[in-house]
């Protein structure tokens, strides 16, 4: 019976040792990706920031969180179904934006023109697809 208990109390020990170092060497992918709550409000098939009017991709949204009140169809001005949106920020030096896929690169269009995005980090498609690719793109800044 000693013998069995001494066992099990140095397996225990490995297991606690083994645990404590892969963890510490492990890096974790939420330590460094934080949300935010905003207002936003849902036009269509778009989610917008409200005070900002940017679109919020797909992508970034963690959770819609619908409020009573729609919104502001008596100014002419969007009228959807107003919310707290939790988002993802964007990382430290990068920023996700819109993109498209053009051969073997991606584009999007900034301040009204289409341009070539370089530096991508990392693509990732929308869940509905209207035309050829679509998605939103992590770019270096």
């Amino acid at each position: 019976m000693a013998k069995g208990a001494a066992l099990k109390r140095m397996l225990k020990q490995v297991f606690v040792g083994t645990w404590a170092v892969i963890t510490s060497f492990t890096p974790s992918c939420t330590a460094t990706e934080t949300t935010s709550k905003i207002q936003c409000e849902a036009a269509g098939d778009a989610v917008i920031a409200t005070h900002t009017g940017e679109l919020i991709l797909e992508q970034r949204l963690v959770k819609f969180q619908e409020l009573e009140e729609y919104g502001r169809n008596t100014t002419g001005r969007r009228g959807g179904q107003r919310a707290i949106c939790t988002i993802k920020n964007d990382p430290p030096g990068y920023r996700w934006v819109s993109c498209g896929k053009d051969g073997d690169g991606y584009t999007s269009y900034i301040n009204g023109s289409r341009q070539k995005l370089m530096e991508v980090e990392e693509a990732i498609t929308n869940r509905i697809q209207y035309r050829g690719w679509s998605g939103a793109c992590k770019v270096k800044l």
